[in-house]
């Protein structure tokens, strides 16, 4: 396999599995979720958790997978809870909460594959268990916010990753909960190991976050994490 980025523009499962396949991907490294909060929230956890997997983990060629809720799967998950007017209004479209986490991920990893994909229901539960089942090397799953503290969330498709790993937020956002978290059901399928990324030290010699949720891991063109990537991506008109 490869490197370099890649989007896939469908959030059908049996499509997103036959993209990876056809980039050579045969193993990945995922995470999920809405990424509806700040910039300068989303940007620092998504990008510590992915160079905590890239030191960590022996295997350097699994793809870093991205899967972000839908358009359709933000609206479902407002109606199932009987959100205001206002939630709705506020909801920002799924290629702007995209270009938030996905250029400074592809320009921090140049040497590996970077992709996303959407997903449609309320969890990507469905869409781990195709990959699993296409036979892709489930190599590891992680999320911020979920799997740790006394009463947590759960991750949701653990079950089918050979490594699971929950991130505590930083002290500076540990009072905020994970988007949709009222909906998020009880129950983990797995193991799931704690790692605190403002606690351990990364191969830069320091944590990878600081309590007030700064990057402290080397950092690749800090400014504009766009550099050279289009990012202008939404599906053709027929």
């Amino acid at each position: 396999m490869g490197s370099g980025f890649f989007a896939i523009m469908s959030s059908d499962p049996a499509v997103i599995v036959e993209s990876l396949k056809s980039k050579k991907v045969n193993a990945l490294h995922a995470t999920n979720g809405v990424f509806g909060a700040a910039k300068q929230m989303v940007v620092p956890t998504t990008m510590a958790g992915f160079q905590y997997i890239h030191e960590n983990d022996a295997d350097k060629n699994a793809a870093l997978f991205v899967a972000l809720n839908s358009d359709k799967s933000m609206q479902d998950m407002l109606k199932a809870k009987n959100a205001p007017r206002a939630e709705y209004d506020a909801l920002e479209d799924q290629y702007t909460r995209m270009r938030k986490i996905m250029p400074a991920l592809a320009t921090q990893f140049p040497d590996r594959m970077v992709t996303f994909a959407f997903y449609d229901a309320q969890d990507p539960v469905a869409l781990y268990e195709a990959l699993h089942t296409a036979g892709f090397g489930m190599r590891g799953l992680h999320k911020w916010g979920y799997g740790t503290g006394d009463n947590p969330k759960p991750i949701l498709g653990a079950e089918f990753f050979e490594k699971v790993n929950g991130f505590p937020f930083p002290n500076s956002v540990a009072h905020m909960k994970p988007a949709f978290w009222d909906v998020t059901p009880e129950g983990q399928k797995g193991v799931v190991q704690v790692v605190d990324l403002t606690k351990v030290f990364g191969a830069h010699g320091a944590p990878y976050l600081s309590a007030q949720n700064e990057m402290l891991m080397p950092v690749k063109h800090p400014v504009s994490y766009a550099a050279g990537l289009p990012m202008n991506l939404r599906p053709k008109a027929p």
